[in-house]
């Protein structure tokens, strides 16, 4: 970690003992401390001597302690305490003590995370860069090591630190021009920073998130192949942007990722600040519908019309064609049995007859039902319907049965002899299946 400023039990303006060195930078050193009267343990962040002295890195390093104080955020490091210390003019921040590890070590550890964990912690970042986005705040310095992942009751959060050190560089850009490849930083500095402009606005850090993405992704940086070439080479590279589909990258390294992730981060890491995604949020929810499968997208789908009320079944169509069929063959069957039975009237043939003079009719075996229809035709078509079938029900008609046809042989010789009356009335338009006078 390299030579401590300060030793274990050491007391730092007079009231916080150190307990440990958690880490060392280039400009400062963090320490894990013990608040002498809350009994509290925090985080010491100090500006290196070295540093100390220039006035302006000075400023820049205690703005830290109050560039975020009005934004409220879970995702964001709270700052409890800031000054110097007097005896050895020493600024220094006192931060919240998170348990953790930042995503540079995680990737580190872990290679490349699923997709659904990439988007779970990134979307907190986003949340975080809303809220400093919209007081005019823009970190310029994000990288998975400025992304730390604490361990909570509630699992995993994501805080992002070192605001305000990211703007220390670029306003210093004459001075660390040729060592900002030393920090770390030009993985996911965009074109913008590194030429140098004046205005750097949010997409900066849009497009650092979404190079973030890609590494926790895959497993490395996108630009890692090109960081080994000079420093003009490889800002060469970063100024023209993303080239290669970053799903035929990460296939390089055994990872697969779908192609609407390339159109997003095609997007995302573009040039031109202005074709860049509207916000953090925004950006991050279309990185997850990329990442999302379309057969989970279909489930959800189906989960949503499952909580419709189920819409009641349509009674069964019948088919017209197959109606009309049917009705036909019955009307068909219908006449064939009344010509019959007209026939049977007209005949010369024995007739029985009732004991008041009126004339009795045979019935036939089968039971037919008349049933009228009503069609879109002028016409009314008589369903006649029976046991066995129409067909039976015509046979029926046209050929009496036996004990029919013995009780008309038996009949007396007279019957015949009588003057015939007319079967059917005179009166035109009568149904001529109707017996009665």
């Amino acid at each position: 970690m390299g030579e401590s400023t300060l030793g274990p039990g050491e007391l730092f303006h007079e009231r916080y003992e150190v307990v440990r060195l958690l880490g060392a930078g280039g400009i400062g050193e963090v320490y894990e401390v013990v608040h002498r009267y809350t009994r509290r343990r925090c985080a010491l962040k100090t500006l290196r001597t070295s540093a100390a002295t220039d006035q302006w890195m000075k400023d820049r390093f205690i703005q830290e302690a109050y560039v975020t104080a009005d934004v409220q955020s879970d995702h964001i490091v709270q700052v409890l305490d800031a000054g110097v210390d007097a005896a050895r003019k020493m600024p220094f921040l006192v931060m919240e003590l998170l348990d953790g590890e930042d995503l540079e070590r995680r990737m580190a550890r872990m290679g490349p995370l699923p997709p659904a964990t990439v988007a779970y912690l990134l979307e907190q970042a986003a949340y975080a860069l809303e809220k400093t986005h919209g007081r005019g705040i823009v970190h310029r310095d994000l990288k998975p090591a400025n992304l730390f992942v604490a361990r909570g009751e509630q699992g995993e959060r994501v805080k992002i630190l070192d605001f305000g050190i990211a703007k220390i560089q670029e306003q210093e850009k004459s001075r660390v021009q040729t060592s900002t490849r030393a920090i770390g930083t030009p993985m996911f500095m965009p074109p913008e920073q590194i030429m140098g402009e004046v205005t750097i606005g949010p997409p900066a850090d849009l497009y650092a998130l979404a190079h973030i993405a890609y590494a926790l992704l895959s497993g490395q940086p996108y630009w890692e192949g090109e960081a080994h070439n000079t420093d003009y080479v490889f800002m060469t590279y970063i100024l023209a942007g993303a080239k290669e589909p970053a799903s035929v990258r990460a296939f390089r390294r055994g990872v697969s990722l779908p192609p609407a992730f390339d159109a997003w981060f095609f997007r995302a890491t573009s040039p031109d600040p202005q074709q860049r995604h509207p916000s953090a949020t925004a950006m991050i929810a279309e990185m997850r519908a990329a990442l999302t499968p379309g057969p989970i997208t279909d489930v959800v789908a189906v989960q949503g019309l499952a909580m419709q009320p189920p819409a009641q079944a349509a009674p069964p169509r019948r088919s017209g064609g197959g109606a009309v069929a049917v009705l036909l063959l019955l009307a068909v069957a219908g006449a064939i049995g009344a010509v019959v039975w007209m026939k049977r009237v007209h005949a010369p043939g024995p007739t029985a007859q009732a004991g008041d003079g009126t004339t009795s009719t045979p019935t036939p075996t089968s039971t037919s039902t008349s049933t009228s229809t009503s069609t879109p035709s002028a016409t009314s078509t008589s369903t006649s319907t029976s046991t066995p079938s129409a067909t039976a029900t015509a046979v029926a008609s046209e050929a009496p049965s036996a004990s029919q046809a013995s009780s008309a042989d038996a009949a007396p010789s007279a019957a015949a002899k009588q003057k015939k009356r007319p079967q059917f009335p005179s009166k035109k338009g009568s149904n001529p299946l109707d017996t009665r006078w």
